[in-house]
This record gives structure tokens, C-alpha cells and sequence, in this order.
């Protein structure tokens, strides 16, 4: 997961609570809040109403909320990754894995 790859395109991992929240702390007007909320992708590449020589992905508050929220969602997405290898790991040296087949994880075998 790539934070350049990814950062440009929040509508692939934002929320709309977060679009919502992100728009309130960077004090987007109601017209801006609308249009980043309806389309972010788009929005983030407009000028800003502040300095035209900038685009919204470009502005320092948008950077920043940007980044809380990409820190936040990726720190989701590896608490439910080491959440789901853990209890992988329980299962897999428990009495009760033995006695059942289960299908492979990844590239792996179809029995425990």
C-alpha cells in the first residue's frame, strides 16, 4: 500500500464521514464541501480559492487532514490484519483444527 499511489485518490479509502470531516477542518465553503464530497478525486486537482498557483491536494490544512486520515485507515487496515493472524494462529495449533479442512488463506494447503 503505497501512500503516493493512494493519497490522490481518497474516494478509494475515504469515508464520507471523513470527506466530511476533512472538509470542516481544512473551513472548505458550503459550495467546496459540496463538490469534495460529490466528487474528492476531482476536487483535490482544482485551484484553490486561496492561491490560484495551488490545487487543493497541494494546500497545507488539506495535506494534513489528508494525511491523519491516511495514517488512520491504514492503521485500521493493519490492526485487522495482525487481528486476523493471530486468531489464524489460535486456530491452526488448537485440538479443533485437526479435525476439520479448511480452505487455504493464501497459496496455501487445504487442511490445517
Amino acid at each position: 500500500m503505497d501512500y503516493t499511489d493512494w493519497v490522490a485518490p481518497p474516494s478509494y479509502w475515504l469515508s464520507q464521514q471523513q470527506l466530511t470531516r476533512i472538509a470542516e477542518a481544512v473551513h472548505l465553503s458550503v459550495h467546496e464541501r459540496e463538490a469534495f464530497r460529490r466528487d474528492a478525486d476531482r476536487f483535490l486537482h482544482t485551484p484553490c480559492r486561496e492561491a490560484d498557483a495551488l490545487t487543493w491536494i497541494e494546500h497545507p490544512s488539506m495535506s494534513l487532514e489528508l494525511d491523519r486520515a491516511w495514517e488512520e485507515y491504514v492503521g485500521t487496515r493493519v490492526h485487522t490484519g495482525i487481528r486476523t493472524a493471530a486468531i489464524l494462529s489460535v486456530f491452526a495449533n488448537s485440538p479443533i483444527a485437526r479435525q476439520i479442512s479448511v480452505p487455504p488463506i493464501s497459496g496455501g494447503s487445504t487442511s490445517l
